[in-house]
């Protein structure tokens, strides 16, 4: 029986989006960096060719300036690899399409499946998660650009003159307040005052987004041993809606001894199920060793 090597599973899905990453600035979030650390998995991103590998939630306007290949184009697509919600990943993708400006391809993955983020509780997305998502980045991206636009016209570059390196990070000191700007459907109201002001040169031109599912976002001790990143969604959801500290009610009703009350799943345990599942198709694995 072929035994699984979840180190060698986690590079090939690397390897599998090798064409978005070729030419692409790379921005991990922290559960991401976290995966990636173990795998040692940068150099694989050299490799495939990618411009540079970023914080998410750091970004700066000197991430476009950094080129591993030595290109000497403006870059022209990013892709974000997330182990968060797309709700939680929103004003960090958001904040870095605002600050490259010229960006006109967007590929986003998330270890968040399209159903998981339609099951999490008081998520704004419906069933087609991934898609209303696209519309929605792409709508709040066309009124920064055309916020920016107004501002640039009448006040004649006065931003610009007191601009600083750090522009636009003084007002993303609450996740909070941004999280709730996001559940506004149906769109994620974002101030112009919180994004750099600069050429709108290249704002004619489309933005194209795309939101992939790719699961294979952990942290591996071995082939067959490995652990959530402590960043990410799924390990960060409660597993109990009662008691702060006790998982028994994320638990199957066959170890807790309790009927399952199918309409108040807590979040935790929907994540979690939702990740073994769709880890155990990535790995072609028998669902059937999952089971109570």
């Amino acid at each position: 029986m072929a035994t699984v090597n979840v180190i060698k599973s986690c590079l090939d899905s690397v390897r599998q989006i090798s064409e978005n990453i070729k030419d692409a600035i790379v921005y991990l979030d922290a559960g991401s960096t976290e995966s990636f650390q173990f795998l040692g998995a940068f150099p694989l991103f050299l490799e495939l060719g990618a411009r540079a590998v970023c914080s998410l939630e750091n970004m700066s306007a000197l991430d476009k300036v950094v080129d591993w290949n030595t290109n000497s184009d403006p870059a022209r697509k990013i892709v974000v690899i997330t182990s968060r919600l797309l709700s939680d990943a929103h004003r960090y993708i958001l904040r870095c399409l605002s600050t490259l400006q010229n960006v006109h391809l967007c590929a986003i993955y998330t270890s968040i499946s399209e159903v998981a983020h339609s099951a999490y509780p008081d998520s704004p997305l419906g069933p087609d998660a991934f898609h209303e998502y696209e519309c929605l980045l792409n709508q709040d991206y066309e009124e920064l650009v055309k916020k920016r636009e107004t501002n640039v016209s009448g006040n004649s570059g006065v931003k610009e003159s007191t601009a600083s390196e750090d522009e636009g990070w003084s007002d993303f000191t609450s996740i909070e307040d941004d999280i709730s700007r996001f559940n506004d459907i149906p769109s994620a109201k974002v101030p112009q005052e919180d994004y750099s002001i600069g050429s709108s040169e290249d704002a004619g031109e489309k933005l194209m987004v795309s939101v992939h599912h790719f699961p294979l976002i952990l942290c591996p001790f071995s082939p067959r041993v490995f652990v959530l990143p402590s960043e990410g969604s799924v390990a960060e959801a409660s597993l109990s809606v009662e008691h702060e500290n006790s998982i028994s009610s994320g638990l199957p009703p066959l170890s807790t001894g309790k009927i399952a009350d199918t309409e108040d799943f807590s979040p935790g345990a929907t994540l979690t199920a939702q990740f073994l599942y769709h880890l155990a198709l990535k790995m072609d694995l028998k669902l059937e060793i999952f089971s109570g």
